[in-house]
């Protein structure tokens, strides 16, 4: 088992000038909060002023409802932390706006202010739309974020547990081309410090026109998912160049997504740096890759895979459609629901899937040619190799071949049989062992049991993790559902 680099939880700084520009609406309370549960109450606003006075005075258990129009400022709410039985809801429709006024920092920063969740409202004209600041459990659900010049939303200063759920992203990074960060960022590049842990970002569409990645989940950070995603890496001229997603943190989940218009490559896995881009699984997502950039994409890019200290696991219920690899070559693809099978090779290509995101029902696994051998875990595959056999041979075999029986020449006159011979095994490559599908070892799904974001647990035969708080809601597949189904068991 690989070990995970050393990591602790950052002393967040408060740098909200750093951020907000000078005309910026800053929130504050340096009062502590009592954390009892408060009782409901819906607060009704119109205007600046209003929304102002309603986010300084801010309780646990509100809910701040806004009403259609438009809220020009730096909007910034600084230590107002609510608590899981009574969080702080900002809602509205898609035309209650949240824009800067200079289109510098960011719609929305929320600093220091746990469970708090964005419901429903757009987000423009800034640098970013949701910039959530050491803040655990801040969910942005159902929002448009558009006309942003570098990121969509971002987790960053150690913000965990949060999510994004069912919103609508494009039009990100457009000014700066293809090397603005991307739509969803989860930490920090390359500072490990920044632990910004399960975070979901889940059934969103993502793209066109994100200047890169659809989501970034960056070193330092761990135990994410990313899944049910529909996702167009569609650009001015092409496409952006990138990757959909790119995981650079520890023990992700990808699963489910869909995604067309890729650059190199549609989902991207590893870092440079040690130690991470490791132990991420990867499963059910479909890649087209018929308009992407490069002569030889990859649907799914692995950096720096050792099966002991770096792992990263690939199920073989991906699919690619187009000219391309499933995956990267020397990793293994396990069976998700069946026998490992090998790696694909050089040319691996499949049809499974209309030039369109989503694959079709019914869409078949990539076709992966196999060799002769027996995978650890698994039976032999693919055809046997054949043996030089003269009057008196007889077939021999390896410890992982398994030789075809050669008959015997039977024939009047007598006729010497030969059937050629393979080359030898040392000739070329051997194909990587594909260890075994992991066992669940996680416990049984109890339905009085609550279950926080990244919990796992088995039903029916299958593996499932939570994708954000819930209890009493039975595991499945499918949009909207709590949980994502990793794999079988």
């Amino acid at each position: 088992m690989y070990d995970l680099p050393a990591r602790h939880r950052t002393l967040r700084p408060l740098a909200v000038g750093a951020v907000v520009a000078a005309t910026a609406i800053t929130i504050g309370l340096t009062i502590g909060h009592a954390s009892d549960a408060r009782a409901q109450v819906t607060v009704r606003v119109a205007n600046a002023d209003e929304l102002r006075r309603a986010l300084a005075d801010a309780e646990p258990g509100q809910t701040i409802e806004l009403a259609d129009g438009t809220y020009v400022g730096n909007w910034s709410v600084v230590d107002r932390p609510a608590t899981s039985a009574a969080p702080v809801t900002l809602s509205g429709g898609r035309r209650a706006v949240l824009r800067t006024g200079t289109g510098a920092g960011a719609a929305l920063h929320l600093v220091d202010s746990d469970y708090w969740s964005v419901r429903g409202i757009t987000v423009e004209h800034g640098q970013e739309g949701v910039l959530v600041e050491a803040s655990d459990h801040v969910s942005v659900e159902g929002v448009l974020a558009h006309d942003l010049d570098v990121d969509a939303v971002r987790f960053w200063s150690s913000s965990s547990f949060g999510s994004v759920v069912g919103s609508t992203i494009s039009d990100i990074g457009q000014s700066k081309g293809p090397s603005a960060p991307g739509g969803v960022v989860v930490g920090s590049p390359q500072v490990v410090s920044d632990t910004s842990d399960h975070v979901t970002v889940a059934d969103n569409v993502i793209g066109p026109l994100v200047g890169g990645p659809a989501v970034v989940a960056h070193e330092g950070t761990a135990g994410g998912t990313v899944a049910r995603n529909v996702l167009d890496g569609a650009a001015p001229g092409g496409t952006a160049g990138e990757a959909w997603v790119e995981v650079r943190g520890n023990e992700y989940t990808l699963t489910g997504n869909t995604g067309a218009h890729a650059g190199r490559a549609g989902y991207a896995i590893g870092s440079q740096v040690a130690g991470w881009g490791c132990g991420t699984e990867v499963s059910g997502n479909a890649a087209n890759l018929e308009a992407a950039t490069t002569a030889h994409p990859i649907a799914i890019e692995v950096v720096g895979y050792d099966r002991s200290t770096c792992p990263t696991t690939v199920y073989d219920d991906n699919t690619v459609t187009g000219a391309g690899r499933l995956v990267t070559a020397g990793v293994p693809v396990v069976a998700a629901f069946g026998q490992a099978t090998d790696a694909p090779g050089p040319s691996a290509t499949a049809a499974v899937a209309p030039a369109s995101v989503a694959p079709p029902a019914g869409a078949q696994p990539a076709v992966r040619p196999t060799s002769a051998g027996v995978p650890s875990g698994g039976t032999a595959i693919g055809p046997s190799p054949t043996v030089t056999a003269g009057p008196t041979a007889s077939p021999t075999a390896t410890a992982t071949r398994t030789a075809a029986p050669v008959s015997t020449p039977v024939s009047t006159p007598t006729v010497t049989v030969t059937v050629e011979a393979s080359p030898p095994a040392t000739a070329s490559a051997p194909s990587p062992t594909v260890p075994a599908r992991p066992r669940c070892t996680a416990p049984a799904w109890q339905k009085e049991r609550a279950y926080k974001a990244g919990s796992e647990v088995t039903y029916g035969g299958y593996l499932y993790r939570a994708l954000w708080w819930n209890q009493g809601n039975r595991p499945e597949r499918g949009a909207w559902s709590s949980w994502v189904r990793v794999r079988s068991c």
